[in-house]
């Protein structure tokens, strides 16, 4: 079985917080974290990933203008399940696993090496998201829907 991949998050002010990550084939690495959504945001997704219909939701205005920006809800109509879940999954990936030109600070890097890793070994990546007692606004995000592009990183893909 492949190593375990380990993100570590912490808050490092009300904007930012700090994200370790450790795996035996890269070390460990740091990089900071700017959250993809804002409050309103999620609220609104987590409202709309519950639900499943705009109709269900009781969204108030911030948080239609802030779905609506995100491109969840277009033309006053949510987007498809897989198509909403692909445009949640690839802003939380691209804000978790930014390109980076520091090999410190390279956690993108380390995914994709620990990916090659599991895949040449034919297994499943296991991905282990851990959360300091004060990051509870970035544990409710829907990590679960990680994606790069299409492929999703959690159930169902090289990711366990």
């Amino acid at each position: 079985m492949p190593d375990v991949l380990e993100l570590q998050f912490s808050y490092l002010d009300a904007d930012r917080a700090q994200v370790r990550c450790a795996h035996p084939l890269s070390g460990e690495r740091r990089q900071t974290l700017t959250p993809p959504f804002d409050p309103a945001a999620v609220r609104g997704l987590l409202q709309v990933l519950e639900k499943g219909e705009l109709a269900r939701c009781r969204l108030d205005t911030e948080e239609l203008v802030a779905l609506r920006a995100l491109g969840v809800i277009q033309e006053g109509r949510l987007l498809g399940a897989e198509a909403r879940h692909r445009l949640i999954g690839q802003r939380l990936f691209a804000a978790l696993f930014p390109a980076a030109e520091d090999p410190d600070h390279n956690v993108r890097g380390a995914l994709e090496a620990a990916l090659n890793q599991a895949r040449a070994a034919g297994e499943a990546l296991p991905l282990q998201l851990r959360f300091d007692r004060d990051a509870v606004n970035l544990a409710q995000l829907p990590w679960e829907l990680l994606c790069d592009q299409d492929d999703h990183l959690g159930p169902a893909s090289d990711c366990a």
